[in-house]
């Protein structure tokens, strides 16, 4: 029975390329180039595979491509692309699904998300001031010694090192 399976898996491994078995094994990353060349083979599987596990650029790029091909699975992709943690795909989906969808509800929620990043940045600019406020505050000059300090030292210092009896 193992034997069967293994066979099964290795003729699914067959109908693949050596670089998408490295890509779902996640031993390869996609970079920009590589995307580009899926986008122009309009290899569909992968560039849905890259935009829900590939990088920042590789996703914001597939979004791009979904905003032009226009068909009903690249707007539920958009919509997915929205719920993106990354702050630059998701406003690259707003806009693009903005220019492609005309449903009410859809618009609703691009218009929702653009409101959340807003605040968002209103919030990180806040705390960043903040932040900086506290900094300033903190690298004040230190207070130096007193003179009773200063002298004691001095007093150490002229002392030799070796004083005392040894046996």
């Amino acid at each position: 029975m193992e034997a069967r399976f293994f066979v099964h898996q290795f003729s699914y491994f067959q109908s693949m390329s050596l670089r998408t078995i490295f890509l779902k094994m996640g031993l390869l990353d996609l970079n920009v180039k590589q995307m580009e060349q899926l986008m122009h083979e309009s290899d569909w599987e992968m560039i849905v595979w890259a935009f829900r596990n590939g990088r920042y650029d590789v996703r914001n790029l597939a979004v791009s491509y979904f905003a032009e091909c226009g068909s009903h699975d690249a707007i539920l992709l958009l919509q997915e692309a929205l719920e993106d943690e990354v702050e630059a795909i998701s406003l690259n989906a707003i806009s693009q699904l903005e220019s492609v969808s005309d449903d009410p509800a859809v618009l609703d929620r691009t218009k929702r998300k653009r409101e959340y990043w807003s605040e968002e940045n209103a919030y990180r600019k806040k705390r960043r001031n903040r932040s900086h406020k506290k900094q300033s505050v903190l690298t004040e000059p230190k207070e130096r010694g007193s003179k009773k300090t200063l002298d004691k030292v001095r007093s150490m210092l002229k002392k030799p090192m070796n004083g005392g009896k040894w046996f």
